[in-house]
């Protein structure tokens, strides 16, 4: 499976980023964290965009499906249509095509599914058709691990899929015994808030998927949480007002000095 996120308008047009896999993976996107507390695996400019949050969200890749979730950034995630009402998210099943707002910046996505192209076969008028045909059909979706054609292979409408539902059923087999080891290995591992350090385990581990997020989750208790959203809502009212002081700084220069001639003008002149 392979996805591609790039940035279709704002500061950090053009910039894009790319993954290919078969296999379940987490991508973090967010603003560039300069003391790199928060490490995104998809960095957007530190500064430029500041209405986009350091862990903004994430995107669940889980081959076919790629899901969007956003349970808490500050400014929000939207879904992008031109000419329509943005629709703020917080968890989206992608499809190819489709673009988001973040920040100011509109992130567009291509997506391509491990499923190849149905080859277009003609089919004789009248008659039986052909076995060889009927083969080909048969034969068109693969094993994602071991690539042998999947006897019986899943509708691809009418559900939400899984990456094991398009592997052979020994494949599947081996890889929910390898999930289940990994599993029990994480069982007893302990969970914390990144700032206070209390034990959230119960919290972190909720909908039983701490060990599944724990490279792209940050863990915060409640009372640290809320003060993580205050401080973010004081920045941007700082960053406002910082604004609106240059502003006006601007406009006050502007028209308080005069006009002089030319070769009047000096560095001690423009200083004063």
């Amino acid at each position: 499976m392979e996805v591609k996120m790039t940035i279709l308008k704002g500061p950090d047009s053009g910039k894009e980023f790319e993954i290919k896999t078969d296999e379940p993976d987490n991508i973090l996107v967010g603003r560039e964290d300069l003391t790199e507390k928060i490490k995104p695996h998809w960095k957007l400019h530190p500064t430029l965009d500041r209405h986009v949050s350091r862990a903004h969200f994430t995107l669940e890749i889980r081959p076919p499906n790629c899901l969007l979730r956003d349970p808490c950034s500050l400014n929000g995630t939207y879904l992008y249509k031109p000419g329509q009402e943005e629709e703020k998210i917080e968890e989206v099943l992608l499809k190819d095509g489709d673009k988001i707002r973040v920040g100011n910046s509109i992130v567009g996505f291509k997506i391509t599914t491990p499923i190849e192209e149905k080859e277009e076969i003609h089919k004789p008028s009248g008659g039986t058709i052909p076995q060889e045909i009927k083969e080909v059909e048969k034969k068109e979706l693969k094993c994602i691990r071991c690539g042998n054609p999947l006897e019986d292979p899943p509708s691809l409408t009418g559900k939400s899929l899984r990456n094991l539902d398009f592997m052979c059923p020994k494949c599947r087999k081996e890889v929910e015994s390898i999930r289940e080891k990994e599993d029990a290995k994480l069982v007893s591992k302990r969970y914390y808030c990144i700032k206070c350090q209390i034990d959230i385990s119960d919290i972190a581990n909720r909908d039983g998927r701490a060990a599944e997020l724990a490279d792209v989750a940050l863990y915060f208790c409640k009372d640290c949480a809320l003060k993580e959203m205050e401080k973010g809502r004081e920045k941007e009212k700082r960053d406002r007002e910082k604004v609106e002081r240059d502003r006006e700084r601007a406009r006050i220069e502007k028209r308080d000095l005069p006009d002089l001639p030319k070769n009047m003008v000096s560095k001690n002149i423009i200083g004063y």
